[in-house]
């Protein structure tokens, strides 16, 4: 919350709109009912309040500004003003009226009031026509001028009886009378008749004369009716005596006008210990900043005062006093605009306690603030819009989307919070065996894993689960579970693993690790990773849908991100969320050095998914915004900290972290100090003009952490080895079972502004903090300390069950890597919990961050590990296999792993798996080629097809096969249990797919053997293929109804096995015998239900394959073209989010059709143009066939 909106709105409903009756007020008599009023009603020190804080300010600064356009007229014009007439000899707060807002009038203002020129008697001149005009739009009317106190009174009560200023009011109404005194219009210096000056000796005299003339009335004014002392007063009417301090004691001895100095009104103890001359000169004046503070006037306004008396003598405040009215009214104006930092005054003990408050600095980015607003109003009001902001380290992107979250908090919003970690990360193919095959990426430097970017997302849900179980609205949260329920069924089980506190909101209580999920049998295409991708969005869609307020997910660093996590991020977002909002950072500096992160082009976050990305690039802060900073930062003026800001400046360049740090170093070198004398901050220009600043951030961070103890510089170091942040509980159990001091030194190092300590974690405040205590130790060292934390974090995991923690402690362990180990026991350990790691990392879909695992999992592996370790190599390197397929196909992982799978298995059976991945890949390039060595291994595996023959089919031969076995008894089989007629299913099941596709003739003979094998052995997970084939051969060879009864066992068998990956090919088969078998609307209306069934599966190529067939039977069976044309038109753009090529292809055909049906060439032939891309691509493959 801002501390200065309460302020501020006071402040602002002081100032009511033009359309007012206003009275004009003598200053004395105001101030004297002012203060008689807010006594009355509060009972405080009435002169210090902030009600009539508020008031005298905007009093002071109208009166600035009068002087100000004074002094413009007649430096741009050469005219003078009745105002100049006020000098020596003058009291100018006599002079000075204030304009009082009484009743609301419609009216508006007629008449100029107190600017004292007569514009008949001007020149012409079009520049000062249209610079007057600009003045007279914002002066008040002058309704009429009160001379008295009692004419005030008498206004009020519409009698002719007058009340002194000492009479009680009786009742509220009397009451609010008085205070409505308080609401100030402006006011104005109204001079008396009298020539005014032509011409000025010296003008820049003259405007310091007004300086300490209204720095007179300001005393009286903010004191609360207390008249100067006489000592200022005699110097005001002295013309001489504008020269300097030096000289003061000498004039003026013998002046008539000494003799006119009226007595005192002033509190007569601020001259007790006054050394006056006993020849009766003035002496030196014996005001200070102290006393004024003693009153219980706010140190900003002693300053300003006496920086305002100084003005023409300056010795009194040094080289602070003002040289221009406009200096002042800027000052003004702080107060009023920022009253908590430039009005109050600083928190001594605060300051004390706790140093610099670095950590409060606040940039100016209104610019970009309100871009991104106006994007998020629009995005939750139902458009499409992200917000990406852009820059180099160090320029405030993290500060400018916290602002924004604040925003949104404030308006009741949630903001979910992720960051991307450089640290976070694993070494894949760092191992010795595989350094001959594939380069060595840096330790730390390497691609963000997708278990990251989750575990960050995951962290927000679970965090919105606890802030929707500690919720009072039970409708709201039964309604998230319901539709969770509703949308996702069984397939919510997924979401409890990555979002354990879900169980709460839908009332499970089940053991995650029953949940069967078997390896064996995920699905190689990545289905698995699009699934939990569309998890994901259902979960954010179901949650923003539902919510009574909106919900922003800001992900932070997105250039550590890497393709499978930008994956599932582009799948989240192709949904149009309702009250939904992203908002990400990204370092511009830094992106060259991650080639993936091109894939986050804003064009493609426009083009595939579907919305429209608002841009924020910020660039390094002006000096003039510098100044800015630093002035808010130690709540001084702007012009007073000119020098300390150009200093900054010049060596930052207006990197805000860089000038943060430098600021602090010169905290800490005691070159910026509080002074507890003058109560404000100092330092000296000369000090650091010669002090040798570094020259970039990386030495000033390390120069700063230098300078710390040595026991916070471990801690810190230590941090930094967990990247940007660790929890709390983690560094105690590092404390208690590693005897190490932590906890208190960060700490400290919070209170230098280093660190931040938050939700039970310890988190630095930039990450150029953390590089820079990660570089305290040299990279052996740190190898050895990331294992020793590792292996202390990971025995507490297993024995609490605790998942992150675990993944956590295999991080550590995998940072310090092979050599950092010293025991050779410890290599098999390691790799044993990589492997633990990675299974798990499978169980929750999350491929990439399996494969990391398992790849430092061999990395931990010595010579010999195949014949000391068979088994566990040969299922870490299968695992591997698996992963790299299921994480965005990686092709070149493959094949090493699957090498040294084939080069070193015991038996022909222990390849199989691996060479049925192979075979897999294999078809994206060659599907012909796949099937001979899918043929080629059944062979060898006594199973064999027999050679292709049309004429042989027979639909009698066809259904003796299952004689005796109906539907309904197959649906209640036996599941099969042989080891090798399961791995037999699975290459028959494979081949059958991509025979489809190149030799259809083959497919009935895969069908029986198939048949044959499950009639003979059982149920396997691929029979809802089997019985599919195998309706649509017999509905193929003319017994439709028979064929669509297996059609339907087919599908009931999906369900029973729960094989849902082949859910999509069982559909596809299915809906070709349903359009002979069922009305046609009922079959689109199938077909539509089996996309949604598909997306919520994953299975996007499926799902595309089932729009095609959507789309060509919806221009047979609908008659309206217009409809027709529709359906493919979303069709397209359905595609061009999947990016499927095939399906943008094949939809184009019938698209075509339709639009040249309608008359409409031009589109037909622009979208012929549109869709001229290759069907299928080639991928790098040469060492997989090597390998078969």
């Amino acid at each position: 919350m801002d501390p200065d909106r309460g302020v501020r709105a006071a402040a602002e409903t002081s100032i009511k709109p033009r359309a007012l009756i206003t009275t004009v007020v003598p200053l004395r008599p105001w101030i004297k009912r002012a203060i008689h009023s807010i006594s009355h009603s509060q009972g405080e020190r009435a002169a210090t309040s902030r009600v009539y804080l508020d008031s005298a300010l905007n009093i002071a600064k109208s009166l600035a500004n009068q002087i100000i356009q004074a002094e413009e007229l007649y430096d741009r014009f050469g005219i003078s003003t009745k105002l100049d007439s006020l000098s020596v000899g003058h009291d100018w707060a006599e002079h000075v009226h204030v304009t009082v807002q009484l009743d609301d009038d419609e009216s508006d203002y007629i008449n100029l009031a107190g600017f004292n020129y007569d514009r008949a008697c001007l020149p012409e001149n079009e520049e000062l026509e249209l610079y007057l005009q600009s003045l007279e739009k914002n002066l008040p009317v002058k309704r009429e001028t009160v001379a008295d106190h009692a004419t005030m009174d008498r206004h009020d009560n519409g009698n002719a009886e007058s009340k002194s200023a000492g009479e009680s009011f009786e009742g509220a109404d009397a009451l609010k009378k008085e205070q409505k005194y308080l609401q100030i219009s402006s006011a104005q210096i109204q001079c008396p008749d009298g020539e005014c000056v032509n011409k000025y000796d010296d003008p820049a005299k003259e405007n310091l004369k007004r300086i300490y003339y209204l720095g007179l009335v300001l005393y009286e004014l903010f004191t609360g009716g207390e008249v100067p002392p006489s000592n200022l007063r005699a110097i005001a009417l002295c013309e001489s005596a504008f020269v300097s301090l030096s000289t003061l004691t000498l004039v003026n001895k013998n002046s008539e006008s000494d003799k006119n100095i009226p007595p005192s009104h002033g509190n007569n103890k601020r001259h007790q210990g006054q050394s006056a001359s006993s020849d009766g000169d003035l002496g030196l004046c014996e005001l200070s900043c102290e006393y004024l503070r003693l009153t219980g006037i706010a140190s900003p306004i002693c300053n300003l005062i006496l920086n305002m008396l100084d003005s023409v003598y300056g010795d009194l405040v040094g080289n602070e006093s003002y040289t221009s009215m406009t200096q002042v009214a800027s000052d003004l104006q702080l107060m009023i605009d920022k009253p908590c930092k430039f009005l109050r005054g600083l928190d001594m003990d605060k300051l004390s306690a706790f140093g610099l408050p670095i950590q409060e600095i606040e940039i100016p980015r209104e610019e970009e603030f309100e871009a991104i607003k106006c994007c998020y109003n629009r995005s939750i009001s139902g458009s499409s819009e992200i917000a990406i902001i852009r820059g180099e380290s160090g320029t405030g992107k993290s500060w400018l989307a916290y602002r924004v979250g604040k925003f949104v908090i404030s308006g009741g919003g949630l903001v979910l919070i992720g960051k991307f970690d450089q640290m976070h990360q694993t070494k894949p193919f760092s191992g010795k065996q595989l350094s001959s095959y594939i380069i060595i990426i840096n330790n730390y430097h390497s691609s963000r894993s997708l278990f990251s970017f989750l575990s960050a997302l995951a962290s927000a849900f679970d965090q919105y689960c606890d802030l929707l179980l500690g919720s009072d609205d039970d409708a709201m949260v039964q309604s998230i579970a319901d539709n969770l329920e509703l949308a996702l069924g069984q397939n919510v089980y997924p979401l409890f693993e990555m979002i354990p506190k879900l169980k709460n909101i839908l009332g499970k209580s089940i053991d995650l690790n029953e949940i069967n999920r078997d390896n064996d049998f995920i699905e190689i295409g990545g289905n698995e990773m699009l699934r939990l991708s569309h998890l994901i969005s259902t979960f954010i869609d179901i949650i923003s849908t539902n919510s009574a307020v909106s919900v922003v997910l800001f992900m932070d660093d997105l250039q550590w991100i890497d393709e499978a996590s930008l994956s599932v991020l582009k799948t989240a977002l192709r949904q149009k969320h309702r009250k939904f909002f992203f908002m990400g950072c990204y370092r511009d500096d830094e992106i060259s050095t991650d080639p993936s992160f091109w894939n986050m082009k804003l064009e493609d976050f426009t083009k595939v998914a579907g919305v429209t990305a608002t841009e924020i690039k910020l660039n390094c802060i002006n000096e003039e915004t510098v100044r800015t900073v630093v002035s808010d930062l130690l709540c001084i003026s702007p012009r007073l900290v000119g020098s300390l800001s150009s200093v900054l400046f010049g060596r930052s360049k207006g990197n805000v972290l860089f000038f943060m740090q430098l600021l602090l170093l010169l905290y800490r070198d005691g070159m910026l100090y509080l002074d507890l004398g003058s109560q404000r901050w100092k330092w000296d220009d000369d000090k650091i003009v010669s002090l040798k600043l570094p020259d970039n951030i990386a030495i000033c961070l390390s120069n700063g952490i230098g300078k710390l103890s040595i026991e916070v510089q471990l801690a810190l170091n230590t941090l930094s080895m967990f990247g940007a942040s660790a929890k709390l509980s983690y560094l105690k159990l590092l404390e208690s079972n590693l005897h190490m001091r932590i906890i208190e030194p960060l700490k400290d190092a919070e209170e230098e502004g280093l660190v931040t300590n938050t939700k039970g974690s310890f988190k630095f405040c930039h990450d150029r903090i953390q590089e820079a205590s990660l570089n305290l130790t040299e990279e052996q060292y740190r190898r050895i300390n990331h294992l020793a934390y590792g292996k202390c974090l990971v025995q507490t995991a297993l024995v609490t069950n605790d998942v992150d923690l675990f993944f956590t402690a295999v991080e550590q362990i995998n940072f310090g890597g092979p050599s950092a180990i010293t025991e050779h026991q410890d290599y098999f350990d390691m790799a044993n919990y990589n492997l633990a790691a990675g299974k798990r990392a499978m169980s929750m879909a999350e491929f990439t961050s399996a494969l990391s695992f398992f790849e430092h999992g061999i990395s931990f592996l010595r010579d010999g590990h195949w014949q000391e370790h068979y088994v566990f190599s040969l299922e870490i390197y299968e695992l591997a296999c698996k992963s790299s397929v299921a994480s965005c196909k990686n092709v070149l992982a493959l094949s090493v792993f699957s090498e040294q799978v084939i080069k070193n298995a015991r038996t022909f059976e222990d390849t199989l798996e691996v060479k049925l991945i192979i075979i897999e890949i294999l078809a994206y390039s060659d599907l012909a080629e796949a099937v001979e060595n899918g043929l080629s291994i059944l062979s060898k595996l006594g199973e064999e097809i027999p050679p292709i023959n049309q004429e042989a089919l027979d639909l009698k031969q066809e259904q003796s096969i299952i004689e005796g076995v109906s539907p309904e008894n197959l649906l209640n089989y036996i599941i099969m249990d042989n080891a090798k007629m399961l791995i037999v299913m699975r290459f028959l099941a494979r081949i059958q797919i991509i025979a489809h596709q190149c030799k259809p003739e083959l497919n009935p003979l895969v069908t029986r053997k198939m048949l044959q094998i499950t009639i003979s052995y059982g149920l396997s997970p691929q029979a809802p293929l089997t019985f599919a084939y195998f309706g649509s051969l017999i509905a193929k060879l003319g017994d439709l109804q028979e064929g669509y009864r297996y059609a339907l066992l087919a599908m009931a068998l999906v369900n029973k096995l729960g094989v849902l990956q082949q859910m999509g090919e069982v559909f596809a088969l299915v809906s070709g015998i349903q359009y002979y078998c069922e009305p046609s609307p009922a079959v689109l209306e199938a077909q539509i239900q089996n996309e949604t069934t598909l997306i919520s599966q994953g299975d996007m190529y499926w799902a595309c394959l089932n729009r095609i067939n959507y789309c060509n039977n919806a221009l047979w069976v609908n008659r309206d073209l217009l409809s027709v044309n529709k359906i493919y038109s979303n069709a397209r753009v359905f595609f061009k989010q999947q990016e499927h090529k095939l399906g943008l292809a094949m939809n184009a055909i019938g698209h075509r059709v339709v639009l040249a049906v309608m008359g409409r060439e031009n589109e037909a032939i622009q979208i012929a143009l549109d869709n001229r891309l290759p069907l299928i691509r080639d991928m790098p493959i040469p060492s997989l066939k090597r390998s078969l």
